[in-house]
């Protein structure tokens, strides 16, 4: 015991007897990974209500479960997702805003968007809240900033926690000092970073937003175009670039989640199935997302707005992002 008074004040000396210490974060571990699940009725025929209520509890329970132990990953480093896809209109914006928002009602925030295209895109005009300034000023300023409250100035906080930074107007293309400063800036305040790229591959910001990458995302609509633009993306990764414009990381190809979305044009169901079948059949892990009217407005994008169905496939995504992002960092 220790002597916090003078030696004439003890009266008794002891010693306490010692006991098992666990690390606060092995024993929440634990708790969310052994919590009770609900209780099975014992006869399912006769007892209909009761068993749909508990199918409802138990998977209730399991994404409870799923999303504490998201929560509980012990990434060291900040970690970002690159969400790409050559070909316009595959739905990279809403993909990018859509997985901020799953990740950051899990891990109740922590989670920034940014802008890494040539040009100023659709990202501030997609997202909740209007933007004063952005990124050009955010960089113009960055030797200033020394808070996250100051960070945050820059961005709009959505109604998930997330954070998203883009450019209020139109602007010079980013260099990959740029993203790398951008990048170095965010990265000291959020664990997640979720980069929006273009469609112009060979630029300097798309490489150095590559190169940063310990995830890639790729949007698709079911299209030929569409798709034909995710096999180049991957090719790409894949192999060396003769003009060394487009960083090597072939690494990436295990790190890889292609969103396969519904836009609400006409589809051929074969066509689809034939579509996911044929990228799974390479290795490549796959998410079909639903069609949701709220997207498809082409808006304001809410996560609270988005169809059940819909908000349970973003979240899917997000868990699999995580497990990906776990795999980088223990690959590293």
């Amino acid at each position: 015991m220790e002597d916090i008074f003078g030696a004439g004040d003890r009266v008794e000396s002891y010693t306490e007897p010692s006991a098992p210490r666990m690390d606060p974060k092995a024993l929440r571990a634990q708790f969310a990974a052994t919590a009770p699940a609900p209780e099975k009725p014992k006869r399912k025929l006769l007892n209909k209500k009761a068993w749909e209520q508990y199918e409802a509890e138990l998977e209730a329970w399991k994404r409870e479960t799923r999303d504490a132990r998201l929560r509980e990953s012990p990434w060291p480093r900040a970690v970002n997702v690159l969400v790409t896809n050559k070909k316009g209109s595959s739905g990279k914006t809403p993909t990018t805003l859509c997985t901020a928002g799953a990740l950051a009602s899990i891990l109740n925030g922590g989670v920034a968007v940014f802008e890494a295209a040539d040009t100023a895109g659709t990202l501030l005009s997609r997202a909740e809240g209007d933007a004063k300034q952005g990124l050009v000023e955010m960089l113009r300023n960055a030797d200033t900033l020394t808070s996250r409250a100051a960070v945050e100035s820059y961005g709009l906080k959505q109604s998930t926690g997330a954070m998203v930074y883009g450019s209020i107007e139109r602007r010079r293309p980013w260099s990959g000092a740029d993203i790398d400063t951008i990048r170095d800036i965010l990265d000291l305040q959020y664990l997640v970073t979720i980069a929006d790229s273009a469609n112009n591959e060979m630029s300097a910001a798309f490489g150095a937003a590559l190169v940063g990458a310990d995830v890639l995302v790729i949007p698709t609509t079911v299209s030929l175009d569409s798709v034909s633009a995710v096999l180049e993306t991957l090719d790409f990764i894949d192999k060396k670039d003769p003009s060394k414009l487009i960083p090597h990381r072939p690494e990436l190809w295990e790190r890889t989640i292609v969103v396969v979305t519904h836009d609400g044009r006409r589809e051929d169901p074969e066509v689809s199935a034939n579509v996911v079948e044929a990228l799974r059949g390479v290795g490549i892990v796959v998410v079909e997302v639903p069609f949701d009217d709220h997207l498809a407005e082409g808006r304001t994008i809410r996560w609270g707005s988005l169809s059940d169905e819909s908000r349970t496939a973003w979240s899917d995504l997000a868990h699999l992002v995580g497990e990906k992002l776990h795999a980088a960092i223990t690959n590293n």
